[in-house]
């Protein structure tokens, strides 16, 4: 088969028949052609460009290197999608799952540094 040969034969048929048709056929052919075009940018428009460009929350910050290794590790474990900040120290998860995993850390004990909040009371002698 004759790929350059069968495709001037086909733009050939083409054009011959585009020349007969009448108005209504033309119409009919252009804004198929035009919907189809619509349709296939549409679909390409809603996928997803980037698994990792979600909206993001701090979950944990000033966080040693060990502990974010623990959290992430545990994150991996539940397969959630996070990053750690470019120093390694905090903790980004999706916003909408932020205050469930909050939740289900603090469950696990985490964290064990970081933020101090009144829990220094706990450890103070006086």
């Amino acid at each position: 088969m004759d790929i350059p040969a069968y495709l001037s034969e086909t733009v050939e048929k083409f054009q011959s028949w585009w020349g007969d048709a009448d108005v209504v056929k033309r119409v009919a052919v252009f804004g198929g052609a035009t919907a189809v075009s619509v349709i296939v940018l549409l679909m390409i428009s809603a996928i997803p460009q980037d698994e990792n460009e979600w909206e993001g929350r701090i979950l944990y910050a000033n966080l040693e290197l060990e502990e974010a290794a623990d959290i992430s590790n545990y994150l991996r474990g539940l397969e959630v999608q996070h990053r750690l900040s470019q120093d390694a120290t905090a903790i980004i998860v999706p916003e909408k799952r932020y205050m469930e995993l909050r939740v289900q850390l603090a469950g696990e004990g985490f964290p064990k540094s970081g933020r101090i909040g009144y829990e220094i009371f706990d450890e103070a002698q006086l």
